[in-house]
């Protein structure tokens, strides 16, 4: 069954102190999992703090607000991920990542696994390979450990000041049998990018499940939005390039002025085989 991802804006939800009522909560089939984004990589949470001090999450909520909504989506079958990084808390090659503080709030909050949204750049593509091999022994047993690839983060290094061009290859070779599946972030790379394309590329050097990512309305580089028929096009062909992939959006609560909206990308996405 194909996995359907979306990105959850810590920063986003409207303030409330029912779990019930919050956004999170109110997630269901046939979204499969939720990455809770971001907590920063230098996290000096510990365990049973219970509190977002020094976490890099920007909920308005209560700590225990946010368990009890995971615990909801838990119940309806739905992984939830902490999302570590992004591209405002990581785009410094010297920022320290805490993979043990990491995983404590993780495991508070009740959360499946770690999504590495590491962002710095090829010249230190090594990081990420060293962020997956450290954080791997500290992780539960049934924990998943996951990262999130650029856009050019497979295509071959040319040298052409594509910082970010063959970022992901090291990792992908060096710690690919440590990682459960692959978020390949197709989007804020102009309008002639092609995104299956970028595909083909991971699988090149990546065998389990990868996961198209869609950026709803404007992109935030680029100039390109994408249209429903480029969803139903770039869906259709990922989900058939293997039974095992599925697609992710960014973000949930994204004002898309107009259309795909989120529930446009997860109903298409659901109805293909």
């Amino acid at each position: 069954m194909q996995k359907i991802s979306v990105y959850y804006e810590s920063w986003s939800p409207q303030w409330t102190d029912d779990p019930k009522k919050i956004s999170l909560s109110k997630i269901s089939y046939p979204t499969s999992i939720v990455n809770i984004s971001f907590a920063q990589p230098n996290c000096t949470y510990v365990l049973g703090q219970k509190s977002w001090h020094g976490t890099g999450l920007n909920f308005s909520q209560d700590f225990w607000v946010i368990c009890e909504a995971i615990k909801i989506l838990k119940q309806k079958q739905i992984k939830v991920m902490l999302s570590v990084g992004g591209g405002s808390y990581w785009s410094d090659h010297n920022v320290v990542y805490n993979p043990f503080n990491c995983i404590a709030l993780m495991t508070d909050l009740g959360c499946d696994g770690i999504d590495l949204d590491w962002e710095v750049g090829q010249a230190y593509d090594y990081q990420l390979t060293d962020a997956i091999r450290n954080t791997k022994p500290l992780m539960p047993k049934n924990a998943f450990l996951t990262f999130a690839g650029t856009s050019t983060g497979a295509f071959g290094k040319t040298g052409n000041g594509d910082n970010y061009q063959g970022m992901n290859i090291h990792a992908l070779v060096n710690q690919g049998k440590n990682i459960d599946w692959v978020n390949i972030m197709a989007y804020d790379a102009g309008p002639t990018y092609d995104p299956i394309g970028a595909l083909e590329c991971y699988r090149m050097y990546f065998s389990g499940p990868l996961l198209l990512g869609f950026e709803i309305g404007d992109m935030a580089w680029g100039g390109y939005k994408i249209t429903l028929r480029d969803v139903v096009n770039w869906c259709s062909r990922t989900l058939k390039e293997s039974k095992e992939n599925g697609v992710f959006i960014w973000a949930y609560h994204k004002d898309p002025a107009g259309t795909p909206t989120v529930q446009d990308i997860i109903t298409i996405a659901s109805a293909l085989v």
